[in-house]
């Protein structure tokens, strides 16, 4: 007979922050932030929401886009934490990593997120930066998707043209 492995379970309660995206709760999702969090944007280092009265909008705006939104993963201290997740937006798949620097009093400081297809990505940037655009001005909205559109067009078509041309042979 041989000896199996014990088996360990260590249980961590989760972050608040993904209790309440898991809940859909977007004012439990707006508490976990510290008053004056800083939210950098995947899409650019120059669009930075301070504060919970510019991070609150992009919430609703990003329950508004991403479908079948889950965690797979967390890793979290009292200081630093990652959230791994998938979703869909625009009908494609993208994987999302969330980066939280907490406060003392543990409300998120400073959170980076970063999204992976680069083709979902430059979806993503279309439909959210719309999204976006449309709370201020509908001509906004147009103005940004517009924008945003040969972007994602030439990285999903770039994404198929090139991994066919450079997939690796046996």
């Amino acid at each position: 007979m041989t000896p199996t492995s014990p088996k360990i379970s260590l249980t961590k309660p989760k972050s608040p922050l993904r209790v309440a995206m898991e809940a859909r709760d977007i004012h439990a999702v707006a508490a976990a932030f510290a008053g004056d969090a800083v939210f950098h944007s995947p899409l650019t280092e120059q669009f930075v929401f301070r504060g919970r009265d510019q991070i609150g909008p992009l919430l609703q705006v990003i329950f508004d886009a991403f479908e079948d939104f889950r965690y797979t993963d967390e890793l979290y201290d009292e200081r630093a934490g990652f959230l791994v997740a998938r979703a869909r937006i625009g009908g494609r798949d993208i994987e999302i990593v969330d980066h939280m620097l907490f406060g003392p009093d543990g409300g998120i400081v400073d959170f980076t997120v970063f999204f992976r297809p680069f083709p979902t990505a430059a979806a993503a940037l279309r439909v959210i930066g719309a999204a976006l655009g449309r709370l201020k001005s509908p001509a906004l909205a147009a103005t940004i998707s517009a924008l945003s559109y040969p972007l994602a067009t030439m990285a999903r078509l770039g994404d198929s043209v090139s991994v066919s041309l450079l997939r690796p042979t046996s």
